[in-house]
């Protein structure tokens, strides 16, 4: 049972850390996406030519509202990794003392 239960924690361990990897990708992908409205702006204003500050608005909006959005689920799947590694390390302890144990009662 313990075998299972710790591949079990493996595997969950891997899916949290893919998921944190999708996670800063699409982190990346909001940032370049906010700079790009910045640029935009920039570039609207320093040309006066207003036609495109809608775009650069959509830009900027969208982008803010992904990385509130991804800042939340950062947090979240960090601190189910932490959990979960604190668990893990917990397993493996108990089970190391209790080796010890039975090696040195018999």
């Amino acid at each position: 049972m313990y075998r299972s239960l710790h591949g079990h924690l493996g595997e969950k361990e891997i899916e949290l850390v893919n998921h944190q990897i999708i996670l800063q990708e699409d982190l990346v992908s909001a940032t370049r996406m906010l700079k790009e409205g910045s640029t935009r702006l920039a570039t609207v204003v320093n040309s006066k030519d207003f036609n495109d500050v809608g775009i650069a608005e959509l830009l900027m909006t969208a982008a803010k509202a992904k990385l509130s959005i991804l800042k939340a689920q950062l947090l979240e799947n960090s601190g189910n990794l932490n959990r979960l590694r604190k668990k893990t390390k917990k397993m493996n302890d108990e089970s190391k003392h209790y080796f010890y144990k039975l090696y040195c009662f018999c």
